[in-house]
């Protein structure tokens, strides 16, 4: 039912008052329908073609955060990638990849470079084997000479930080000692950002590290026997001992080196960590801890959807759940970073990973991470999942981008919240899948982001700014539908085969009306407007 336009501008007048970095921010959102939009501005999904819903919404007031609201730090936003898969993208075995660089410099916020992650699995199903001997079982990747050149250069070409993962699965100290020595000497020291020892521990009794042929099945399948890394009883504080030992062995070898872990999977160990960061607080640098919100492999299994994907839960409460950890990182003066995050576990879900939700739900992710205190938050690729953010291949000696979903709402963060801007949320009371945030950088700016996942709701967002400012600037992430694998639109510019962004660049100029800014949205995405200091 649609609302008269009397009762409309009643509600417009009932401005809510927010607080971002010390500065009164009231956000009155109000969707209102004209006429029934055109099937190119609704949800193409399983509720594609319905008519989209007039409703207003309102931003209710918050309290001021303290300290004007979380701070957010440098290279927030990191890549976590396989080390095989890093390799790949670096074009070893052929000429050097110009494209990755590139790729990288686009997720580079405010003067500070994206972090890197090199790990995941293959962390534990790697080795420094520079003279290729024979790999003892499990191993999988040899990490060579020409590995870290080619990764010296690009850390040199891009001022990334990179933090290796260890080893430890295959449970000798001294491949995870020649490793560190061996990076710590190769790189750059200033690029070297830690080590991760071992890649999700708690999982170590649970998948299989590695499996053996013996013999066949009465159906003629193969029969293997599977090698599990740990026993069953396997415990936090058992890997914490082995932390310590290893931890111990690595600084004797790199006094400066930076550790970090646990590095688990999932939360069932998280409990005991202030036990952990009592026996090893001394030898942590930062607390790690990795989370998919839906996992298709793993119990519990939750149907990866992406209705599923885009509720509450998945963003909002992850963030939630790790709060209580960060605050006893920080109790101990440790950082507490996400260094392997994305939407399903294992490879992702197609037609949900790859698709412009989980565009919009990394998003959300990010801004209540920064919110609840996390350092950095790193996203997992690898070319064969479908939540990867970007796939680069070489076809005839010539190297190719595709850039996915993801990957923009990650430079769009990085273009909203760069290092130093402090956040807060801007609570929204509304039945309309609307949330807002704002920023205060560290030059005055305020940037108010609004995120719509509403397929079937549209209209106009209003910004009431206490304040002179007359004229503000808008940039939007912009794609078809909530359901498209298709480009989306950065600025009004996407990103072509060769890594760049073409198209010319939008930036609407906004001007103040009835005391507010008007921001309209035809369909889901995300908006920033931006109004520049006093």
């Amino acid at each position: 039912m649609s609302a008269s336009p009397s009762r409309a501008r009643q509600r417009r007048r009932r401005a809510a008052l927010g607080c971002a970095g010390g500065l009164l921010v009231v956000v009155a959102l109000v969707l209102l329908v004209a006429s029934p939009p055109s099937r190119s501005d609704t949800d193409d999904g399983p509720s594609g073609g319905a008519v989209a819903s007039p409703l207003i919404a309102t931003v209710s007031p918050g309290p001021p955060a303290a300290g004007g609201g979380a701070l957010i730090g440098p290279s927030f936003v990191g890549l976590s990638i396989e080390y095989w898969a890093f390799g790949r993208d670096l074009g070893l075995g052929g000429r050097p990849d110009p494209l990755f660089p590139r790729l990288l410099g686009g997720l580079a916020s405010g003067g500070a470079p994206v972090g890197l992650r090199i790990g995941g699995r293959s962390g534990d199903e790697s080795l420094w084997n520079p003279a290729r001997r024979t790999r003892p079982p499990g191993v999988t990747y040899d990490i060579t000479r020409a590995w870290l050149s080619r990764t010296r250069t690009l850390l040199k070409t891009t001022g990334s930080r990179v933090q290796l993962g260890l080893n430890v699965e295959l449970g000798r100290t001294a491949a995870v000692t020649d490793w560190a020595r061996a990076a710590a000497r190769a790189l750059p020291r200033a690029s070297l950002a830690g080590f991760e020892l071992g890649n999700e521990p708690d999982l170590f009794s649970s998948i299989a590290y590695y499996g053996t042929p013996a013999g066949r099945r009465p159906d003629g399948r193969a029969r293997i026997v599977r090698h599990y890394a740990r026993t069953a009883d396997y415990s936090l504080a058992r890997y914490a001992a082995e932390f310590h030992r290893d931890a111990t062995a690595i600084r004797r070898t790199v006094p400066a080196a930076h550790l970090t872990g646990p590095g688990v999977g999932t939360m069932r160990w998280m409990p005991q960590l202030p036990r952990f960061l009592a026996l090893d607080g001394r030898l942590l640098s930062a607390v790690t801890l990795h989370t998919y919100p839906l996992r298709s492999c793993l119990r519990p299994r939750v149907q990866a959807t992406v209705a599923t994907l885009l509720a509450p839960a998945r963003s909002d409460g992850l963030a939630a759940a790790v709060a209580p950890y960060v605050a006893q990182a920080h109790a101990h003066h440790l950082p507490f970073s996400m260094t392997e995050v994305n939407s399903v576990a294992c490879k992702g879900r197609r037609g949900v990973s790859d698709t412009f939700a989980s565009g919009l739900w990394a998003l959300r992710t990010l801004f209540e991470m920064a919110r609840v205190g996390v350092s950095s938050v790193y996203f997992h690729t690898r070319p064969d999942a479908s939540y990867t953010p970007y796939r680069l291949v070489r076809h005839g000696g010539v190297w190719r981008a595709h850039v996915a979903p993801l990957f923009y709402a990650l430079r769009f963060f990085g273009q909203v919240a760069p290092a130093g801007a402090r956040i807060s949320a801007v609570p929204v009371q509304s039945n309309a899948k609307v949330r807002a945030w704002a920023l205060r950088a560290p030059d005055g700016t305020l940037r108010v982001v609004v995120l719509d996942e509403d397929p079937r709701a549209h209209g106009v967002v209003r910004v009431g700014v206490p304040g002179p400012a007359t004229t503000a600037t808008l940039t939007r992430l912009d794609a078809r539908s909530l359901q498209t694998t298709a480009a989306p639109t950065i600025g009004g510019q996407s990103y072509g085969a060769d890594a760049r962004l073409h198209g010319p660049r939008l930036r609407d100029r906004v001007q103040r009306s009835g005391g507010s800014f008007a921001v309209g949205f035809r369909r889901p995405g995300a908006a920033v407007l931006t109004i520049p200091p006093r």
